[in-house]
């Protein structure tokens, strides 16, 4: 059963307006399908998940109506980007009373259950749990315990940020590297590392970009 006291928040911008960087290579129409497709796999392996209260994150109705089809419920945040929409959902987790707080970009292209469920469980023995991106740079999973324990810093160097801010506040910190928190999708060479690891890519965004990317040679 789910725990009121944990939460599980997905961070998910406006597909229309949301993977910028790959504008080189995929259209604002592409872009949009990718998105959801990631969304849809994230929320499908964050549902299986045990125990926790899952919710959306976002400022579009479009993705508030892919949250409801898991089950999901949604959190309105104000479009600025996901470092915005993280410390708004920390501050709502927070406020509820949530013992913890699990926040997951949406554009995780390997994510399974088992990976929410390994940063979860590490949170049992930490103030901040980070899952960094296969460059060991960005942060592509933070758990908080409390919420408020810490701001989240997405963005450029995100994964040394909230390290050195964890130390300067005194909180144990654990890093969880796992495949399937490693690839997000936010540049071209992502696009093509995630290619070369198709077997291990969501159902769905598999698919998407199986039909995207082969026009590109």
């Amino acid at each position: 059963m789910p725990r009121a006291d944990r939460w599980l928040v997905v961070l998910a911008r406006d597909p229309r307006g949301a993977k910028s960087r790959l504008a080189t290579v995929l259209s604002t129409e592409e872009r949009a399908r990718l998105t959801l497709a990631l969304l849809d796999d994230v929320l499908d392996a964050a549902r299986g998940a045990p125990g926790a209260r899952l919710l959306v994150a976002t400022e579009s109705d479009e993705v508030r109506a892919v949250a409801a089809r898991h089950g999901a419920a949604a959190l309105d945040v104000p479009a600025r980007g996901t470092r915005a929409a993280a410390r708004d959902a920390a501050r709502a987790a927070a406020r509820a009373g949530a013992e913890c707080g699990a926040l997951l970009p949406a554009d995780l292209a390997a994510l399974r259950a088992d990976d929410v469920a390994a940063l979860l469980e590490r949170a049992e023995e930490a103030d901040v749990v980070i899952a960094p991106d296969r460059r060991a740079r960005g942060t592509n999973a933070l758990v908080l315990r409390p919420p408020d324990a810490l701001e989240p810093l997405f963005g450029p160097d995100s994964f040394a940020a909230h390290r050195e801010a964890a130390s300067r506040a005194g909180l144990r910190v654990r890093v969880v590297e796992r495949a399937g928190l490693a690839l997000d999708l936010d540049e071209a060479d992502d696009l093509r590392a995630a290619v070369a690891e198709a077997d291990s890519l969501g159902t769905r965004t598999g698919r998407v970009l199986s039909e995207l990317l082969p026009v590109r040679g």
